[in-house]
């Protein structure tokens, strides 16, 4: 049996997705997976793939649903691919990758999982927005067997569509051997490793430099703390304005990832005269130092499924400043792991810095084992069990839900369909 793992981000299987490859293989399937090697967001190699024995097929899918023509094109390629390899199950990510590989599949003799991430519409989202994104979810699963969802939320959202089942699992799972209980020793050792000074307020933000991770407001965060500061040195005197923590001169904030937002970061940083308190990491396959290193994790997104960077932060015992998206409700309980803020805005963000900083029980070894296991159920196990329930499902049912896709696949004459449902929305 064939399975086939669909994504329009490069580098998503190796990432996220090699417990699954893991349990299909255990279960007697050969992998192959498909994605735009031209939209990298995680590093990932041929060669890599190539030990996990995942056959790679690159397609061109664009995470933008604007490419309209691209992705028709994708649509036709992915079809041909599965019809050409012989695949038995599509599990696939990513909203328009989700998408792709539904219109792909319509009427051919595979199993389709499709695998939320967090649905595109959200608590907060704008009206027309959630409306297009919401319709569009619900039109492609009627092409769908199985939606696995990694929030409540999403998980309420899906049972309202039409798929035959639906799953919700911790997310992809955090590994709780890899992710240990940070101890005094190796925080000492990983601040020597980064050069950071012991007694620095140490801060760090793990994601892609876009929008939505909203890295932006906790510079300028740090934009105000610096301008109330230089006010109050002019002055020679505390302004009533200031902030009373004098968090900057202890301050360094650590960004870790790689994206199209950095450019204007940079900017933003040297016109606000912060440099010498930032520092870009790029991306990092490792971010265990880092987490080792930290005093706090500051994770701004506006929209999160769930949130893999704060779950392995939590686990390490590392406070997490969250916005209160619907990933994050799932694991932060403020004032016990952490604290929410309301997006955008900073005074929240500096009380919320703050309030760490100052308060030294944050810090202590007893604390930080209660902040793991805070989060416990969130461990790799769990996922695992609920992706072999998915995987068992597809396998057992996927030989006569074949013989009857396939037997109107060629009534049909199994051509590739012109005009898929996606684009007709």
């Amino acid at each position: 049996m064939k399975a086939l793992i669909v994504s329009s981000v490069y580098g998503f299987l190796t990432k996220f997705e090699r417990q699954n490859v893991e349990i299909l293989q255990q279960m007697g399937f050969e992998v192959h997976y498909a994605s735009n090697s031209d939209n990298v967001v995680y590093e990932d190699s041929q060669e890599e793939l190539e030990k996990m024995h995942v056959a790679y097929h690159d397609i061109g899918i664009y995470q933008s649903p604007m490419y309209v023509k691209q992705n028709r094109k994708a649509v036709k390629e992915l079809r041909k691919l599965i019809k050409e390899e012989h695949i038995d199950v599509v599990h696939c990510h990513t909203p328009t990758g989700g998408m792709v590989a539904r219109s792909a599949c319509k009427g051919l003799p595979v199993y389709v999982i499709y695998t939320a991430h967090g649905f595109h519409f959200y608590e907060g989202g704008g009206w027309l927005h959630n409306l297009i994104f919401r319709t569009a979810e619900d039109w492609m699963s009627r092409n769908t067997d199985t939606i696995v969802t990694i929030n409540r939320y999403d998980e309420a959202a899906a049972r309202k569509m039409h798929a035959r089942n639906v799953y919700r699992m911790p997310g992809v799972g955090v590994d709780r051997e890899r992710f240990v209980l940070t101890t005094p020793e190796m925080r000492k050792q990983a601040r020597e490793r980064l050069g950071i000074p012991e007694d620095a307020f140490y801060m760090i933000s793990v994601g892609e430099l876009r929008e939505n991770k909203n890295q932006m407001t906790v510079l300028k965060t740090l934009a105000k703390i610096a301008s109330q500061e230089t006010a109050a040195s002019e002055a020679n005197q505390r302004s009533t304005t200031t902030s009373e923590t004098q968090l900057l001169p202890h301050t360094i904030y650590g960004i870790i990832g790689s994206g199209r937002q950095r450019a204007e970061m940079e900017q933003f940083i040297e016109e606000h005269n912060i440099k010498n308190y930032v520092r870009f990491y790029g991306y990092q396959e490792d971010v265990r130092i880092y987490l080792q290193a930290a005093d706090v994790l500051i994770f701004p997104s506006i929209r999160e499924g769930l949130g893999m960077a704060a779950l392995e932060a939590l686990t390490t015992g590392l406070p997490v400043i969250a916005t209160a998206n619907r990933g994050s409700k799932e694991y932060i309980k403020s004032g016990v792991n952490g604290y929410f803020v309301p997006n955008f805005d900073i005074d929240a963000y500096e009380r919320a810095m703050g309030a760490i900083f100052e308060d030294r029980s944050w810090h202590t070894q007893e604390r930080r084992a209660e902040i793991r296991e805070s989060v416990a159920a969130f461990r790799k196990e769990a996922t695992a069990n609920v992706m072999r329930k998915v995987y068992s499902d597809a396998k057992n049912q996927c030989h006569s839900f074949g013989l009857q896709s396939r037997a109107k696949a060629d009534e049909a004459g199994g051509s590739v369909c012109s005009e898929p449902d996606i684009f007709r929305l």
